[in-house]
């Protein structure tokens, strides 16, 4: 008999929600981009809220591993109607998560011989691994879920090549973290009009992908409902849950590094 768990391919593809990556410098709007996405819990570790003022969001600031527990604790066990949950922003979050393992090292685990401001190989390799397990867990909770990250240049040991990343700490986490993740999308600012625009397709300079195929090559002033329209639609799914469908904005077309694109990065030799 064939097993219950076995399904059709391609049955129920938004299962476990969207899970998009958001890559931009600091102050080109990728918070108040997250804080448009309907019944929204933003997890703040980047001191960033203030960006999200007038949305209707909620913001649960998280700092200490014990936070970021209590967070995934909550949005496992306990009734709530988030239909989106972002975590703003971990480039910055990792840092002060860090620290927090440092201070348990000292405190709890009591090697007072070790230096309070110097960061061992050891310290790094568990946070990383519980920044990992925790996204993971948090992707296969059945919500939406996003991550914010500043761009960093990271060698993809596959290709040999040195581009954009989300900045990520330690050897292939920008990479590893990425791999969880449905849309890698590259934001930036254009200078000329003050418009946001969206990339989710990969160029010589920056990582950035659509799993969906939906976005085209991204889009001008984009808000998650926009963006959660065109997944939907491309994938045939009908009705309003989790989020309603509105009209989409127009596609962008792809960066031109030399107008509003970061600057080009050459290859390892």
């Amino acid at each position: 008999m064939k097993p219950s768990v076995i399904r059709p391919a391609g049955e129920n593809p938004l299962a476990c929600g969207i899970n998009i990556i958001l890559t931009g410098n600091p102050g080109c709007g990728k918070t108040p981009l997250i804080a448009t996405s309907p019944k929204c819990l933003i997890i703040d570790s980047d001191e960033g809220s203030a960006s999200a003022a007038g949305s209707g969001a909620d913001v649960w600031p998280a700092t200490t591993w014990n936070d970021m527990d209590e967070v995934y604790e909550y949005l496992r066990h306990e009734r709530h109607d988030y239909q989106w949950v972002w975590w703003d922003g971990v480039s910055m979050g990792q840092d002060k998560l860090l620290e927090d393992t440092m201070d348990d090292l000292i405190t709890v685990r009591q090697k007072t011989h070790r230096k309070t401001y110097l960061v061992d190989k050891g310290e790094y390799g568990e946070n990383m691994m519980r920044i990992k397990q925790w996204v993971r867990h948090m992707k296969a909770q059945p919500f939406n879920f996003g991550i914010t990250a500043h761009p960093t240049p990271s060698l993809d040991e596959s290709t040999d090549v040195m581009k954009l990343w989300p900045w990520i700490q330690g050897r292939n986490m920008p990479q590893s973290i990425s791999a969880h993740f449905d849309i890698i999308a590259f934001c930036i600012r254009d200078i000329e009009d003050e418009k946001l625009k969206m990339y989710v397709k990969e160029t010589e300079d920056y990582y950035a992908r659509d799993r969906f195929n939906a976005l085209g090559s991204g889009m001008i002033s984009p808000t998650i409902p926009k963006i959660e329209s065109l997944i939907r639609a491309k994938l045939g799914i009908k009705g309003t849950k989790p989020t309603a469908a509105k009209k989409a904005a127009p596609v962008a077309s792809p960066p031109t590094t030399s107008k509003i694109g970061p600057r080009p990065i050459a290859r390892r030799k």
